[in-house]
């Protein structure tokens, strides 16, 4: 039997992941723009996750528990980013903020949201490789899930835009 405060130790760890998450996923009174704004702001995290662990490959700055923890940030990312591109966010619906967000995406939904899975199953295996400590399995870990995981869903589904 739970004791009451394990039990609300329980509802106030639940509740602070439900406000986490939240924070990512578009409510269904969010615009279109609001809903680019919310994917764009997670997309910088995914980015900001891509640097550091590059940085901890090729400068030694950080640690494998680093790229360990980022790692499981951006596993974390990967399984809400289909509901990140509600149908009506295409870069020929949405002009403020502008986005890349090819129509293909939803034409080939099955596809695009493969491609998320695929970023998270990379990120898991740049964890289990960060969790052994080997610099050398980090780097080859994270080249795959650039290039299977972000590269699955930008070549295909993201036009550049220019700055």
């Amino acid at each position: 039997m739970m004791s009451r405060f394990a039990f609300a130790a329980s509802a106030a760890v639940l509740g602070v992941v439900i406000a986490a998450g939240a924070s990512l996923a578009p409510s269904t009174a969010a615009t279109p723009g609001e809903t680019v704004k919310m994917r764009q702001d997670a997309m910088k995290s995914l980015g900001g996750h891509m640097k550091a662990i590059k940085t901890f490959i090729e400068k030694g700055e950080g640690s494998a528990d680093d790229v360990a923890r980022r790692a499981a940030e951006i596993n974390d990312i990967s399984g809400k980013i289909p509901g990140l591109f509600p149908q009506g966010t295409s870069m020929d619906q949405v002009m403020d903020p502008k986005t890349g967000a090819k129509p293909a995406i939803w034409s080939e939904w099955d596809k695009f949201t493969a491609a998320a899975k695929t970023l998270g199953a990379r990120s898991e295996g740049l964890k289990m490789a960060a969790s052994g400590g080997d610099k050398g399995a980090i780097a080859a870990a994270f080249k795959q899930m650039g290039s299977d995981g972000c590269g699955g869903c930008h070549k295909p589904y993201r036009q550049k835009l220019e700055k």
